[in-house]
C-alpha cells in the first residue's frame, strides 16, 4: 500500500511539474520580448544567487524581473518577518499576476517600472542586495549601464548585486561598474547559467 501511495504521489508531482513548465513556456513565448527565457529558473540557480545573503537579519532586497516568482517565493520563506522585498517587473501579464499573488503580503512592494528608476525610489546605500533576472544581453548598452550604476548607487557598501546569464555577454559592462566580481556556474538549470556576484566596495566610487 505504501509503495502504491509513493508512486501515486510521484505521478502527481511529475504531472504538476510538466503542467507548470508548459504554462511558463506558453507565457514566455507569448511575451518573448520581455522574458527571453524558455524555462523556469531552478532552485539550484536560486541557491547560487543568494549564497552570500545573511537571512538572519532584517533585510531590504530588490529583485529585478521576478517574472513567475520562483526566486520571490523563496525569498519570502527565508527572510525575517520585518524584511522588505521590492519587485520591478515591466511585463504587464506577470505584473498583474504578481500583484494578485502578493496583494496581502506585507513584505512585498511591486513596481511596474524599469529597474532604472530604482535610483529615484531608494536612498543611496540603503539596499542590502539586488537580485537580477533581467535579460541584459537583449537590452541596449546605455540602459544596461544605467541599471548597473543605479544598482551600485542604492546598495550598501560590502553588499552585492547578483545577476545571472546563460552566457557571459555583459561581462565587460559589469566589470566597468563593479570591480570585485565572483563568478559561479550552475549546470543544474535549463539552460545552465553563470552567476555574477558583484560586491560594492567601501572605497568604490558611485
Amino acid at each position: 500500500m505504501q509503495k502504491n501511495n509513493f508512486f501515486y504521489n510521484l505521478n502527481l508531482s511529475l504531472n504538476f511539474l510538466i503542467k507548470n513548465k508548459m504554462w511558463f513556456n506558453k507565457i514566455a513565448l507569448k511575451n518573448y520580448k520581455n522574458i527571453w527565457s524558455l524555462a523556469r529558473s531552478s532552485k539550484f540557480l536560486y541557491k547560487k544567487m543568494v549564497c552570500n545573503i545573511d537571512f538572519s537579519k532584517d533585510l531590504k532586497l530588490v529583485e529585478y524581473g521576478p517574472g513567475d516568482w520562483v526566486f520571490t517565493d523563496e525569498l519570502i520563506k527565508q527572510t525575517t518577518k520585518d524584511s522588505k522585498i521590492y519587485l520591478f517587473e515591466i511585463d504587464p501579464y506577470f505584473c498583474d499576476l504578481l500583484k494578485e499573488k502578493y496583494k496581502n503580503n506585507s513584505k512585498i512592494t511591486i513596481y511596474d517600472k524599469s529597474a532604472i528608476i530604482a535610483k529615484d525610489l531608494f536612498d543611496e546605500n540603503s539596499i542590502d542586495c539586488v537580485l537580477s533576472s533581467l535579460p541584459l544581453a537583449f537590452i541596449d548598452d546605455n540602459n544596461v549601464n544605467q541599471i548597473l550604476s543605479t544598482s551600485k548607487n542604492i546598495l550598501k557598501p560590502e553588499w552585492n548585486f547578483v545577476q545571472y546569464q546563460y552566457f557571459l555577454q555583459n561581462k565587460n559592462n559589469i566589470k566597468n561598474v563593479f570591480w570585485n566580481i565572483n563568478y559561479k556556474f550552475t549546470p543544474l538549470n535549463f539552460p545552465p547559467a553563470f552567476v555574477y556576484v558583484c560586491q560594492k566596495k567601501l572605497w568604490a566610487k558611485i
